[in-house]
């Protein structure tokens, strides 16, 4: 799903004008476009339930704003081509929409269109409060923030599928904003490492590896058994958490917050220590990226040969000593 906020063009014009031709363009789309056709509408919060009374009230109440120009704010959400809502889905979804916007109770207008490949839902909310006698300005004025963390519910509430690059994604039950997400991905010391050595610090195995199964797992004893095949360990050290990668110890809070032990004890449970495999499974290094993989190899393999030819050695050197 995707969401856009609609810029006003018609500034110009009057208010009243502002909002008819709005609402008729909700309600009667075929009136501009013959193959647009409405699939589903509806209006709340009115005293009327015929369109021309609902439009009349909605400009009343507008005009009551005194430090705003038009106070009804135009919104459409687009579905996946193939994804098609359910009359009762789309009345969810204007119903999270003004919950998450602050807007309860405000005259709303919508249809969901259906003339392209992707089906559209075109709301129309008057942000002027009838109660407060005020406009409301929901997030302080960021509504866009707050419309992506609307998106994130109602796809995840109504199985929708969730957008690449989406700004907010539902885990467990929680909003996560992706952005926070990346900003937490390299600590300075994971960075230098992997500058130095062109290998994957034991910070973003965490993150690659073990965060994708702890934060989808439904028990402690299924993180446990998942990260052991890997060479990964879960483990509780004073009242945090850290995920051993090999031998080297990473904070689960600094993966990303909903891994923290709180987070986890609040969803799983009081925790549960894992039975792991001692010695461990070996994790074997890996490139930090894919650009130079030859040259990492050929790296990797000089480093080992050292090894390997003092171990020789010292073996020629103990048989000889045998044999004289």
């Amino acid at each position: 799903m995707i969401i856009k906020k609609v810029k006003n063009r018609a500034n110009g014009k009057p208010m009243a004008w502002q909002i008819n031709d709005l609402v008729d363009y909700i309600r009667s789309p075929q009136n501009r476009n013959p193959t647009e056709k409405v699939l589903h509408a509806g209006g709340w919060n009115f005293l009327t339930g015929t369109h021309s009374g609902q439009k009349s009230e909605m400009i009343c109440l507008a005009s009551e704003a005194t430090h705003t120009n038009n106070p009804v704010s135009h919104w459409v959400m687009s579905w996946r081509e193939g994804e098609v809502p359910s009359r009762q889905q789309t009345d969810e979804a204007v119903s999270i929409f003004l919950e998450q916007m602050g807007l309860q109770g405000h005259q709303v207008i919508y249809a969901l269109h259906g003339d392209t490949k992707n089906v559209h839902l075109h709301i129309a909310v008057n942000r002027m409060s009838e109660t407060l006698g005020k406009v409301v300005r929901p997030n302080n004025g960021f509504d866009i923030k707050v419309a992506h963390k609307a998106i994130a519910i109602i796809g995840n509430r109504q199985g929708w599928s969730a957008e690449k690059n989406a700004i907010y994604t539902v885990e467990n039950g929680e909003l996560v904003a992706q952005e926070s997400r990346k900003r937490l991905r390299q600590s300075e010391a994971a960075k230098t490492f992997e500058t130095r050595t062109g290998t994957k610090s034991a910070e973003r195995v965490a993150q690659e590896k073990a965060y994708p199964v702890i934060v989808q797992a439904k028990s402690w004893q299924e993180i446990h058994t998942k990260l052991a095949t890997m060479g990964i360990r879960f483990e509780k050290k004073g009242s945090g958490a850290l995920i051993v990668v090999g031998d080297i110890p990473v904070k689960a809070s600094s993966v990303h917050r909903t891994i923290s032990m709180p987070k986890l004890c609040k969803r799983l449970g009081e925790f549960e220590p894992g039975d792991y495999p001692d010695p461990p499974k070996p994790l074997p290094p890996e490139p930090a990226s894919t650009v130079n993989v030859e040259e990492w190899n050929e790296y990797q393999a000089e480093m080992a040969e050292p090894a390997e030819v003092a171990a020789g050695e010292d073996i020629c050197c103990r048989a000889s000593s045998t044999i004289f």
